[in-house]
């Protein structure tokens, strides 16, 4: 019977898996969530908009807004623009409305669906001879299949896109493939490869200076390092990823980083801290509107509050998840839910409801052909019949429960056997040898521990075989760990060059502003100056004008008081004969007395009245 620590493996093995659908909607798409009043500005300009590509242009960017949080509307909305785009015969058009559409597909796991359109636009790439289009699709198609578990057809479509970019000199293309194949490499567990193609990935995006693709290169190098059980490194490569997202400011690159960093206290077993982080990715998540990645928190929360036997809460967080994977149609999200909701209920006991939840994981999974699903779904099946016998008193349920289990662990065995899943066929050889011998039928409950001792010592030889691989490969991924870490100097050597080039530019800049300043000072300091000495000049001038014509006027006075001799007093004059009496007392003429006491002067000569007085006719 498996352990609670194997189950939970397994289950983040899923989680992770799932996970790199949203890298790969990152990778591909790049949007942002739905904004309302972007979505309301959108739709009053199309109300106006003429059927051209302008308005091909709105559909398109108004169907990005859904793509993540309602698929099924940006399917209706790429459809309209799709149409208008073949009205109007606009082939580039027509290709980007065909992979938009296969993007929304593929988000809602039609995968199906999803392959049509990538090849349908595909062909139109082609017909435009568009070949950075063509190694994008081909990149697509092989997303796609390996979500489906085609590892043939993965590789195959990876190395004609890279093919393609390598011959068009396409750097972006080529990070992008790089990315894929890292991711790939890492789900199947070849962690030395997928550190080569990621740090490949990192120097493209480097040497382009894409800050979004080196962000995502160092991420996906810090889960590799998180796969390998080495949480140091791991923690240090999310925190550099993180710090890029913050500079960027991509809210939805910040809530995939602190869900990371909260799966790497998760496997520490630093669970309050882990639940921590899950919360604070699901709020930013919440707030740009991503209900697909807040579903994942969801998981993820519920995932800690199981380990930490709190099965209330941890089954309230699988029923959000629930809920909002059955929103926007993702199968694959819904059918780890049931199995996760399975989970809690087989802990509280209540059996039937964790039946009905993995027979509901068992249903998607099959109808997906997911094989290592299904086997992983029949599993936890097995263990619950067992569990259910173990603790029954009744002989007879406890009979029909063994064989139950059996019943399906033979069926899941074919499936593993079939896909060469040689873990799953282990535990399901020690799960049979249970059964068997819960039936007292010891004979085959010895056979088949037998083969549980067997499958775990090839088990072990394969692990000596994969060190083997490993430590063969080991001299190249630390060459490549070693020109990462080169490059990471040279990077921070670079910023901190640029830091100082823009400390001097800046020191130079406040110089001269303050010169330009100072002159500024100095010249009106000199204008006022000039024109205070100016207006002092003319000042002066004016004054000694002035002067000088005060001074004439006081000599013309002075001449004029000069010429002046004023009379003044009592003249003692005869009534009678008119003489004026002298100082000493003597009489004389008014005429002399005048003459001598002024400046006037006489003329003389007869009035009429004299005239007539003295010459009378």
């Amino acid at each position: 019977m498996r352990s609670n620590d194997q189950i939970m493996r397994t289950m983040g093995h899923k989680i992770m898996r799932y996970l790199l659908v949203l890298i790969f909607c990152f990778i591909v798409f790049n949007v942002s969530a739905q904004d309302k009043l972007k979505i309301d500005s959108l739709e009053t300009l199309l109300s106006k908009a003429e059927k051209d590509t302008a308005m091909v242009k709105l559909y398109i960017e108004l169907g990005s807004l859904y793509e993540n949080s309602l698929p099924e509307s940006a399917i209706a909305i790429y459809k309209k623009a799709l149409t208008i785009s073949e009205e109007i015969r606009s082939k580039e058009f027509i290709a980007i409305c065909l992979n938009n559409l296969g993007n929304s597909f593929l988000i809602k796991g039609n995968y199906d669906k999803a392959v049509e359109y990538y090849l349908k636009s595909l062909l139109k790439h082609e017909e435009l001879g568009d070949r950075k289009g063509i190694s994008k699709r081909f990149n697509n198609i092989g997303m796609v299949y390996w979500y489906q578990g085609d590892y043939n057809k993965t590789t195959e479509y990876f190395n004609k896109s890279l093919k393609i970019s390598e011959q068009i000199g396409y750097k972006e293309g080529l990070g992008d493939t790089y990315i894929n194949f890292g991711s790939f490499y890492q789900d199947t567990g070849n962690y030395s490869e997928a550190i080569i193609y990621f740090a490949k990935a990192l120097e493209i995006y480097e040497e382009i200076n894409d800050k979004s693709g080196i962000s995502l290169s160092l991420n996906n190098i810090g889960l590799v390092y998180k796969d390998k059980g080495d949480y140091t490194k791991a923690l240090e490569y999310h925190t550099k990823s993180l710090k890029l997202h913050e500079e960027l400011d991509n809210k939805s690159g910040i809530a995939t980083l602190y869900n990371n960093i909260g799966n790497i206290h998760y496997y520490q077993d630093n669970l309050t801290e882990a639940v921590e982080y899950y919360k604070k990715s699901a709020k930013i998540k919440e707030s740009i509107g991503d209900r697909r990645g807040m579903s994942g928190s969801y998981s993820n929360i519920g995932g800690i509050f199981f380990r930490q036997k709190k099965y209330d809460e941890a089954l309230e967080y699988f029923k959000k998840s629930i809920s909002l994977n059955e929103e926007f149609g993702d199968r694959k999200g819904l059918s780890m839910g049931y199995n996760n909701t399975g989970l809690v209920y087989k802990k509280q006991g209540k059996y039937s409801l964790a039946l009905e939840c993995y027979q509901k994981s068992l249903a998607i999974k099959e109808a997906f052909g997911d094989k290592n699903g299904i086997v992983l779904v029949r599993g936890c099946i097995t263990s619950l019949y067992l569990t259910q016998a173990d603790s029954s008193k009744n002989t007879d349920e406890k009979t029909d429960l063994y064989n139950m289990a059996i019943k399906n662990a033979e069926s899941s065995l074919k499936i593993a056997k079939e896909i060469g899943a040689l873990p799953h066929e282990n535990t399901i050889y020690e799960d049979l040898s249970h059964a068997w011998s819960g039936l007292k039928n010891y004979k085959n409950a010895f056979e088949y521990s037998q083969k549980f001792i067997a499958t775990k010592d090839s088990l072990f030889n394969n692990e000596k075989t994969k060190v083997i691989e490993e430590m063969e490969t080991k001299y190249q991924t630390e060459k490549k760990e070693k020109q990462i870490a080169f490059q990471e100097i040279e990077m921070q050597k670079k910023e901190q060059e640029n830091e100082l080039q823009e400390l001097l530019l800046q020191k130079q800049n406040i110089f001269l502003v303050f010169m330009i300043i100072m002159s500024i000072v100095i010249i009106s300091a000199l204008a006022l100056v000039i024109r205070s000495n100016t207006i002092t000049r003319r000042i002066n001038r004016e004054l000694k004008i002035a002067l000088d014509e005060i001074s004439r006027k006081n000599k013309e006075l002075e001449d004029a008081k000069n010429k002046i001799r004023v009379l003044s007093g009592l003249l003692p004059i005869c009534s009678y004969c008119k003489q004026i009496r002298n100082n000493d007392g003597s009489w004389g003429q008014m005429e002399s007395y005048i003459d001598k006491h002024s400046e006037a002067s006489f003329s003389h000569s007869i009035c009429p009245t004299c005239m007539d007085k003295y010459f009378p006719e």
